[in-house]
């Protein structure tokens, strides 16, 4: 089933009910402490010591961005550091790791959500598909991929495959500008 459609049986579907302050705190045990913030200089530290009321609002906020399928528009902001590369040469813009941080509330509202689409998307998704999934790594894949190619070979048979390189994929492809889309 292609993404899409799924997203649109979803939305025919009524709203799923707004997230309780048991998820929201089971939800920020699992967040690593001390992240750095982005640009609403929200701390982790201060949405781990919220009280019931409060959390009880950040839910409320959470399903109405749900609802009404529109983002704050400051969360859709990064800020992008650059982090040196060890021993490199650090005069190379080449060098250095970009890391973009986002905001602490938006990630938040993403892991509630991917805990409630999960076990709905795990039915739907290949066995062949462990990029992204609990309990499965690309080392599985790459070790079905020998034993693959050494079945082949003691059966006397061909084995290609194919091999493709996305190291910096993202920076050399054109992006929709989503902020036109999507209101405050």
């Amino acid at each position: 089933m292609q993404g899409k459609t799924l997203l649109q049986q979803m939305s025919d579907k009524s709203l799923p009910h707004p997230f309780t302050e048991e998820e929201i705190s089971a939800a920020l045990q699992k967040t690593k402490p001390a992240t750095a913030p982005s640009y609403d200089n929200i701390q982790v530290e201060f949405l781990k010591n919220l009280g019931p009321t409060a959390r009880t609002w950040l839910s409320k906020l959470f399903f109405r961005i749900m609802a009404t399928h529109s983002i704050l528009k400051i969360w859709r902001k990064a800020k992008v550091i650059a982090v040196e590369k060890p021993a490199k040469d650090p005069s190379l813009a080449a060098n250095y790791r970009r890391i973009s941080l986002l905001s602490v509330c938006y990630k938040l509202m993403e892991r509630l959500a991917f805990q409630r689409i999960s076990p709905t998307v795990e039915g739907l998704l290949s066995p062949d598909q462990a990029c992204s999934r609990k309990g499965r790594s690309t080392r599985d894949q790459v070790a079905a991929l020998t034993t693959s190619i050494k079945n082949g070979f003691q059966l006397n048979l061909k084995t290609g495959a194919i091999i493709l390189d996305l190291t910096a994929a993202y920076d050399t492809v054109w992006h929709t500008d989503w902020s036109s889309l999507q209101t405050e």
